[in-house]
């Protein structure tokens, strides 16, 4: 089985998937890092296939949402980057997972929570995903991501998702009590 790991270029996710990763691979599956290209030597270093997905941190995108949020303030300010994670950095994981889907072909994808365009993808595609946590997420994260998941969706020809099943539909993989996170999670039996 191939098992694609897709996330945006931030060390603090990736680490956390290592070791599961290490598992696919020793399970005889065949893994692979979807992520921007400053983490190729990492990856490849961690002894897994890498193949570039995403934006750098430096790319003038990501540059335009860092500067966009540091111009607002308190919850304005952690809403309006959780939202640039659907509008801005998840159509360009879309494109670059049906690019890399086309040839690669994973059976399965585990991406980051905040990487909603490889969930998007990956429903596209037909492809079971799983979603792991890297940092606590909260109840209310969930509304604030509706409107922009919807345009993702949307924009990629998927039929409307207002509960936002799409993000649990499969697995979620999290180090964190449900308490923590104040959901339920008895649906995928992590309780």
């Amino acid at each position: 089985m191939r098992v694609l790991f897709t996330l945006r270029g931030a060390t603090g996710h990736l680490h956390p998937l290592v070791p599961l990763a290490q598992a696919a691979r020793e399970a005889g599956h065949e893994v692979a890092f979807a992520m921007p290209p400053s983490f190729q030597d990492t990856v490849e270093r961690l002894g897994f296939q890498w193949v570039s997905a995403g934006f750098e941190d430096s790319s003038p995108e990501y540059v335009r949402i860092l500067e966009q949020r540091n111009r607002l303030s308190g919850l304005e300010r952690r809403t309006s980057y959780r939202r640039s994670h659907a509008t801005v950095l998840g159509p360009r994981m879309v494109s670059d997972l049906l690019r890399i889907c086309d040839h690669w072909r994973p059976n399965v994808i585990v991406r980051d929570t905040q990487d909603y365009g490889s969930c998007v993808a990956a429903e596209m595609l037909g492809i079971p995903h799983a979603a792991h946590e890297a940092v606590a997420f909260a109840a209310s994260m969930k509304l604030d991501m509706a409107e922009p998941i919807a345009g993702l969706r949307a924009a990629h020809g998927l039929p409307p998702d207002p509960e936002l099943r799409m993000l649990e539909r499969y697995l979620v993989l999290s180090p964190f009590p449900p308490a923590v996170n104040g959901l339920e999670r008895t649906a995928i039996g992590i309780t």
